[in-house]
């Protein structure tokens, strides 16, 4: 799952997430169309907002399609 989908699956909207986090929202944009990646600090912000560990934010979640580590 990415930011963006995260972000919309939750109903906020990019002023509301960046408000949150303390980030602006043009920066969130960046953060959600892969122009630029957020630091770890501004992750760990993202996962407590959104209730979600920072790996479902990153899309590292192969668990979900059956595909484990190391495989």
């Amino acid at each position: 799952m990415s930011l963006k989908s995260k972000r919309i699956e939750k109903g906020y909207t990019q002023g509301e997430v960046a408000e949150n986090c303390g980030i602006t929202q043009g920066r969130l944009s960046h953060y959600e169309t892969g122009i630029r990646q957020p630091k770890p600090m501004i992750l760990k912000k993202l996962s407590q907002f959104y209730n979600c560990t920072i790996d479902e934010l990153l899309g590292d979640d192969d668990d979900e399609a059956g595909i484990g580590k190391g495989a």
